[in-house]
Formats: C-alpha cells, sequence, structure tokens
C-alpha cells in the first residue's frame, strides 16, 4: 500500500509538473498573440475599378478599358509605426456595352476575386492624419468573363470556360475549353492617405505579367472570332498571334475596425 501511494504521489506530481508547464505555455502564447495583434488592423475597403484590356493581335495593338467596382475585407499588420503589410480578399465586378446595332445589344461582363501582398510605409503627422505608399502583387483569379449578345434571342459565352447558352439552352462544344485565362499575377503600386483615426482613401496602378489567352490551338479561334477596335471595326482572329494583359486602376477608401 505504501509503494502504491507513493507510485501515485509521484505520478500526481508530474501531473502537476506538466499542467504548470502547459499552463505556463499558454500564458506565453497568450502574451505573443497580444502583442502581435497591437499591430493588426481588420477593415473592410469599397471603391471604382477600371480595367485596361491591352491587346496585340498579330501587329496590331489595341486598348480597352471597363469599369467596375471592388470590395472585401482587408488585413493591416505594421511591423512598427512605418513599416507594415496589407493583404485581404477582394470581389470585383466589372461590365460594359461594347455595341448596339438595332435590336442587337452586345456586352461584357467580369468577375474576379483578388489576394493583394503590399508592403506599406506609412508617416503619421498626427494621430488622424498620416500619408502612405505601397507597392507589391496581387493574385487574381477570374470567375467569369461573360459575352453576351441579346436581339431575339439571347446568347452568352464565357471565355473562362468555353460554355455557351443560347436562349438558355447550352449549346457548349465538349471539345472546346475557352479562349482566356483565368489566372494572372500583377504587379501595383500605389499612394494613400490615413484620415479620422480608423479611415484611409488610396490610389494605385497595376499592370498584369501574364498573357491572359490561351495558346491558339487550345483556344481554337475560327472563323467567327472578331474583335472591336478602337473604331468599332471588327476583323478575325483566326490563325494570328494574340496577346492579352489586364492592366488596372483603382480609387478606393476604406475603414479599419
Amino acid at each position: 500500500m505504501y509503494y502504491l501511494c507513493s507510485d501515485n504521489s509521484i505520478i500526481n506530481s508530474k501531473k502537476l509538473e506538466n499542467m504548470k508547464k502547459i499552463t505556463l505555455l499558454f500564458a506565453f502564447a497568450v502574451a505573443a498573440l497580444s502583442v502581435s495583434a497591437q499591430g493588426l488592423k481588420f477593415g473592410a475597403e469599397i471603391g471604382y475599378a477600371h480595367d485596361i484590356m491591352k491587346m496585340k493581335i498579330g501587329g496590331i495593338k489595341t486598348s480597352d478599358g471597363i469599369n467596375g467596382i471592388q470590395v472585401g475585407p482587408v488585413l493591416h499588420y505594421g511591423f512598427d509605426e512605418h513599416l507594415g503589410i496589407k493583404t485581404g480578399l477582394l470581389y470585383k465586378y466589372a461590365g460594359e456595352k461594347i455595341l448596339e446595332q438595332g435590336d442587337n445589344k452586345i456586352s461584357e461582363r467580369f468577375h474576379d476575386l483578388t489576394i493583394p501582398v503590399q508592403f506599406v510605409y506609412t508617416h503619421n503627422f498626427s494621430d488622424n492624419f498620416g500619408i502612405y505608399g505601397f507597392a507589391g502583387p496581387k493574385l487574381n483569379l477570374g470567375l467569369s468573363y461573360i459575352d453576351r449578345n441579346k436581339g431575339e434571342k439571347v446568347y452568352k459565352y464565357n471565355h473562362f470556360n468555353g460554355k455557351e447558352k443560347y436562349d438558355g439552352e447550352d449549346v457548349s462544344d465538349a471539345d472546346h475549353e475557352g479562349n482566356v485565362k483565368r489566372f494572372d499575377v500583377k504587379f501595383g503600386f500605389g499612394v494613400g492617405v490615413n484620415f479620422l483615426k480608423n479611415f484611409y482613401g488610396q490610389l494605385s496602378i497595376d499592370f498584369g505579367l501574364l498573357n491572359r489567352i490561351k495558346d491558339n490551338k487550345d483556344a481554337e479561334l475560327d472563323d467567327d472570332d472578331w474583335y472591336w477596335d478602337d473604331d468599332d471595326d471588327y476583323y478575325d482572329i483566326d490563325d494570328v498571334d494574340v496577346k492579352m494583359h489586364m492592366n488596372a486602376f483603382q480609387l478606393s477608401v476604406g475603414y479599419y475596425f
């Protein structure tokens, strides 16, 4: 009985010691998290977005813009009072009417998600006012890029996956997988101002680094594929080298909670 009690005492002593270690580690973790959280800010951002489609078709260069809105949650971590890093998950919708001829109306619509990784340098003049500059990459994932032709019937074509609908019926070609890539990497920079403690406003410009057009072989361009230039003239793009880069300009405001 003595040895049993002694063993239990040893076991209980070890359990108590382990509990103390766990409690101490937990306390250190909470303290570290508290220190880290001091430089962490969560917020929300909304603003105007203008996408610039730069295309090169054979030897012809064209440029077209499309307006939209961008919104989403953001996160800023400050290493010190000047240096920080900002990220988030931003949803963007953009659309425009391309052409209207009689009863036919042709328009295009973009939906995408963006994850920015921006390095930020801030100079505060007071608690309520400061300016900052930022630069860094952005990862972009296209959700849909749809051309819509509305006449007596409605025709829709998704450039990302090649899906086609005519008057609500799926008329897609199983061998056609679209002609535009979903994924893009951009690099951008901008300037902003902090005001009223938690508000900010900023403008930025981004440059698309990847060619968004799939290989012509994969895109399966044919005589029905065409593109409008700046003079509203259209031409075939079959059997020519096609490149497209998506640049962007944004003007946005946000609030840190």
